[in-house]
Formats: structure tokens, sequence, C-alpha cells
């Protein structure tokens, strides 16, 4: 079964999302929309973080709801993070 989190929080809370996917076996299977919690780490914590993301097997999706909740999209692919954009006019990147 699909698990999608809507997430808004900031923080930790993004990393135990990850942790607790890969701990229950759910690679593959879970969808975070949003992860705010993505958008406002450091580079050198994005890294940490997609890796950990990448690992799970966890999709990042968002609709990029203003300047700082964009994820850092092309960083986090290049990582092996799955992530689905969609721009303010409703195309999908």
């Amino acid at each position: 079964m699909p698990i999608d989190i809507h997430l808004h929080d900031t923080g930790e809370t993004g990393i135990d999302i990850a942790e607790r996917t890969r701990a229950a076996g759910l690679h593959g299977r879970v969808t975070v929309s949003h992860a705010f919690a993505v958008a406002e780490l450091s580079c050198q914590d994005v890294d940490s973080a997609a890796d950990l993301v990448a690992e799970a097997d966890i999709a990042l999706t968002t609709a990029a709801l203003s300047a700082t909740t964009v994820l850092p999209f092309r960083r986090l692919a290049q990582r092996g993070v799955r992530v689905g954009l969609v721009a303010r006019d409703g195309r999908l990147l």
C-alpha cells in the first residue's frame, strides 16, 4: 500500500520519516508532499538528507508554494531522489 505524507513541518521531522521508512521496510512506497524541512537545509545537510531519502526510496513532490519552500530538486535528483514538481502554471516539471 502506498503512503503519501503531506509535510509542512520543518526541522528533523523529514529525516525521521526516512529513518522510519527504512526501518519499516517501506522502500519505494512513501511519497512526501512539500517536504519543507528539506527546503530549509544547508547544502551539506541536503546531501546527507538526500542520501537517506534515496536509500529509503522515498519520492518528494511539491508545488513550490514560495521562494523559501522550493526543494533543491536538481541536487536531490543528482543524489538519486525521485522528485516531482508542479510549476505555478500547473505544468509538471
